[in-house]
């Protein structure tokens, strides 16, 4: 099945995109040697650096906003792959937590299934003094039936003012699925939710309203 790819995709929009982002500046690639999909690129993001990392370190909130729509095609019609939930469970083998997506795939009986889980482990948060994170290191947890590796990192750059985030993933696909899994695919199925998810973003920052400013031109928090 071909489930875990758009949810690799939300993964990616949420740990890149903490914010109400003007544009994203990303590129897919296929590397013929490796067989890896690889996605990079960068989103500058008119929210202070500490804000940013404070949202972006907010694991157990990513569930609240994300799937807002997450699961419409551009034209109306229904994703196969039905994302439910995001839940983030603490601990784990290296005590950094990890993220477990909930999805059904909505096929007819015996193709589709319900109550489906995979789960992404966090390899590496690199925290600020001030709370919150500006480096991610993300990657697959477990044995998967389509997906062999699922590598995310991401990093944070900014001042009182503005932001930048830069990301680069790496997917690689179980080699029989590969075959029929071309770039164009990816991008419709992956790179649309990324959007999408970026959209559900900027609609949470404005549910929530501007962080107040800081006397005297100090850095502004929420």
């Amino acid at each position: 099945m071909r489930a875990p790819l758009p949810i690799a995709a939300l993964l990616i929009a949420c740990l890149a995109a903490p914010a109400a982002a003007k544009e994203v500046n990303a590129r897919t690639v296929y590397d013929d040697d490796e067989d890896v999909f690889v996605t990079s690129g960068w989103v500058g993001l008119e929210v202070p650096l500490p804000v940013l990392a404070r949202v972006a370190g907010d694991f157990a909130a990513y569930g609240d906003w994300s799937l807002r729509g997450i699961n419409r095609k551009a034209s109306g019609k229904k994703f196969i792959t039905l994302l439910n939930a995001v839940r983030f469970l603490p601990g784990g083998a290296a005590g950094r937590g990890a993220f477990d997506v909930h999805f059904d795939i909505d096929l007819v009986w015996p193709f589709g299934s319900t109550d489906n889980i995979i789960r992404f482990a966090i390899k590496d948060a690199r925290r600020l003094p001030d709370g919150g994170v500006d480096r991610l290191e993300v990657t697959l947890h477990g044995e998967n039936t389509l997906l062999d590796d699922f590598h995310l990192v991401l990093e944070a750059t900014g001042d009182d003012k503005v932001s930048i985030v830069r990301f680069r993933s790496r997917v690689k696909v179980d080699g029989f699925f590969d075959t029929f899994f071309t770039l164009d695919t990816y991008r419709r199925n992956v790179e649309y939710r990324i959007v999408k998810v970026i959209e559900n973003l900027k609609h949470h920052l404005d549910q929530r309203g501007p962080p107040p400013a800081a006397a005297k031109g100090g850095v502004a928090r929420p």
